[in-house]
């Protein structure tokens, strides 16, 4: 029932959305207050409804896409996309986002990398790796270009790690956790639960690449941080 609801609203919305005011004030004042009830929908989780504001916020905002407020809201949409597990929609938006912003601010900034990350894992979880993989190498390219905080780069550098294990890949795989390692020390105390994680994660990637002798030593390590 709430679906066919949601379905009828979405309709609804495509008829007034055409029926916007010529007054721009009266435009921003009714792109102000959809945003905010979606903005309340999305954090009390009712993501349906709140796609069907921001949709509505969205066709009023498509005149001036070089308006941050579009930019914005398509981001909320691709969050609510992602919560009702409509991945391949999420990434539609993320990417409109990202060509809009870029052709603004250029490519090279941190708002294109954690983007990309994002799409990364979305493409991850519709089982498509490859294409993860192409997504993630640019947000970590970008990331190293525009001096991503070490947090920034280990959630890139997570998502490669994961991604390319996925793929069978585990030298790369390996090399992508153990940049995650050399990051995590500078701010880790190495008996952290975190670090000994991440050491966990290496040993299982020695183990699946048939790299005993590497799985061994780590195993000594983390055994070695546990019971000191």
């Amino acid at each position: 029932m709430r679906k066919y609801l949601c379905l009828a609203l979405l309709i609804l919305c495509g008829i007034t959305a055409n029926a916007q005011t010529a007054d721009p004030k009266a435009n921003s004042r009714q792109i102000q207050q959809l945003d905010s009830i979606a903005s309340s929908l999305f954090v009390a989780e009712k993501y349906e409804e709140a796609l069907v504001y921001l949709l509505r916020e969205n066709n009023l905002l498509e005149s001036t896409p070089d308006d941050e407020r579009y930019i914005q809201a398509l981001l909320k949409m691709g969050k609510c996309y992602e919560q009702l597990n409509i991945p391949f929609k999420s990434i539609e938006v993320n990417k409109r986002a990202i060509s809009l912003y870029g052709s603004k601010n250029g490519q090279e900034n941190l708002f294109v990398a954690t983007r990309s990350n994002n799409i990364a894992n979305l493409y991850s979880s519709l089982g498509d790796n490859e294409e993860a993989l192409r997504w993630v190498k640019e947000a970590l390219y970008i990331a190293r270009k525009a001096k991503a905080s070490n947090s920034e780069q280990i959630n890139f550098l997570n998502t490669a790690s994961k991604v390319t294990f996925a793929l069978g890949k585990y030298r790369d795989a390996i090399e992508y956790q153990r940049a995650i390692l050399e990051i995590s020390e500078k701010y880790l105390d190495k008996h952290h639960a975190d670090y000994v994680s991440m050491l966990s994660t290496l040993r299982s990637y020695y183990n699946a690449a048939g790299d005993h002798e590497n799985h061994e030593k780590v195993s000594k390590e983390i055994f070695r941080l546990k019971k000191e």
